[in-house]
């Protein structure tokens, strides 16, 4: 879920061979020789005292919310497969929003507009607000929560042909696509979505005013969103928002802010 993280072992030169140095008091074969493979397992690294007490964390397991009001998009999103296009992910279309224009499908492997950032932690929540007002059920837009195109959950705002706009569920599981009853919201306004993990299990959310909440099912499994689960990826869960528009990739969903807060 949280993907496979890189790591810098010292090497020592041994008879002009390349080993990996063993630290203090660890395991040796019953000549003396060194074990040339790292370690099954390994201690994360503990947060140093200073860390804590200043409430600045390192990069990978802190609590940060972005605003869009610079000149670049923070480095720590990610857009899939291909050079960002600024006509696609624009800072400038609106100062002080995030602009994004509407892609293919959510599971296409080509030409998705989607901007997410790492699952770093087994508990967090992310939410964002959101203007999109979309004209028909082919444009939607809104937060994800994935693993790749074949299991991914995603909090749509959409257009139903009878109840106007709408928030729904969509989950995406092993390529079984399965979407969730829609529920109205009120046009021409910005809603704030949101989901919430507590370790295996997830939950969506939404607000019409960014404090009074309402949660939608279905309960979604962080278990699909994961290497054993999945099988092909390495780069683990990402949350972060997207916009589709399989007409004509013209319409824009406009996002303020988005934050992950570690829980």
């Amino acid at each position: 879920m949280l993907g496979r993280e890189t790591s810098i072992v010292e090497l020592e030169w041994i008879e002009d061979w390349p080993y990996l140095k063993p630290e203090p008091g660890a395991e040796l074969f019953p000549d003396g020789a060194v074990r040339n493979w790292p370690s099954d397992s390994f201690e994360p690294p503990v947060i140093a005292p200073e860390y804590k007490k200043a409430g600045a964390f390192p990069q990978a397991t802190r609590s940060v919310e972005y605003a869009f009001n610079g000149k670049t998009i923070p480095l720590d999103f990610k857009n899939l497969r291909g050079e960002r296009d600024p006509e696609a992910y624009s800072l400038a279309r609106r100062p002080g929003w995030l602009s994004l224009r509407g892609g293919q499908s959510p599971v296409s492997h080509w030409g998705q507009t989607l901007l997410a950032r790492r699952q770093t932690d087994f508990s967090f929540k992310a939410e964002t607000k959101l203007e999109f007002n979309p004209e028909n059920f082919q444009q939607l837009a809104g937060l994800c929560w994935r693993y790749d195109e074949t299991n991914q959950y995603l909090l749509a705002v959409t257009r139903d042909e009878k109840l106007g706009k709408v928030v729904k569920v969509l989950t995406m599981i092993n390529n079984q696509f399965t979407q969730y009853d829609p529920v109205a919201v009120p046009e021409n306004v910005p809603l704030w979505l949101g989901v919430t993990v507590h370790v295996s299990d997830g939950r969506f959310r939404y607000s019409l005013d960014g404090k009074t909440w309402k949660v939608l099912r279905p309960v979604l499994s962080a278990n699909v969103l994961s290497d054993e689960f999945g099988g092909m990826g390495f780069t683990g869960a990402f949350t972060g928002m997207f916009c589709v528009d399989t007409v004509n990739h013209s319409v824009f969903a406009e996002f303020e802010r988005f934050s992950y807060s570690v829980l």
